[in-house]
C-alpha cells in the first residue's frame, strides 16, 4: 500500500511539467523533447517497497523510493536495480534510474557502483528531496 509521501510524488508528476522538472532538471537527463509527449506515472510494490513509477516516452523508465524504507541499502539497491533491469528490458525500454529520496548523501558514491556493473544505461540517484517548482495554473 503506497503511503502518504508516495501518494504525493504520483500526484504531482502525474502534470508533465513537474515529470520534465524531475527528469530534466534534477536527474539531469538530457532526452530528446519527444520523450515528454508521452508520459505514465503508476505504483506497485517491489522488493516489499512502494515505488512510484514514471514511463517516459516508451524509452525511459524511472522508480522512486523513499530511502528511510530501505534497512540494508546494499542488498535492497542491489535488488531493485536488478528488478529495474528486467523490467526495463521486458516493457523494451531504453534507460532505468532508480531515485532514492531521503537524507543519504553517500549512498550514491557507495552504491553507484551497482548501477554501473549492471549497465551503461542504468543510473543511481539520490535525492535529498523532490523539490518540484510549483505548477503555474495558466499552463
Amino acid at each position: 500500500m503506497m503511503v502518504e509521501k508516495e501518494r504525493k510524488w504520483q500526484q504531482v508528476l502525474t502534470q508533465r511539467s513537474q515529470a520534465v522538472f524531475l527528469v530534466r532538471g534534477l536527474l539531469g537527463c538530457g532526452c530528446p523533447e519527444e520523450i515528454f509527449d508521452h508520459c505514465q506515472v503508476g505504483q506497485q510494490m517491489i522488493a516489499g517497497l512502494p515505488v512510484v513509477e514514471l514511463i517516459m516516452g516508451e524509452r525511459l523508465l524511472v522508480w522512486i523510493i523513499a530511502g528511510d524504507r530501505v534497512g540494508d541499502p546494499g542488498e535492497i539497491l542491489e535488488r531493485l536495480l536488478k528488478a529495474g533491469v528486467e523490467e526495463r528490458q521486458r516493457r523494451d525500454l531504453n534507460r532505468f534510474r532508480l531515485v532514492v529520496v531521503g537524507d543519504h548523501p553517500l549512498w550514491e558514491k557507495q552504491w553507484g557502483h551497482l548501477a554501473f556493473g549492471l549497465d551503461p544505461k542504468v543510473h543511481l540517484h539520490v535525492l535529498s528531496e523532490i523539490c518540484l517548482p510549483v505548477p503555474n495554473p495558466r499552463l
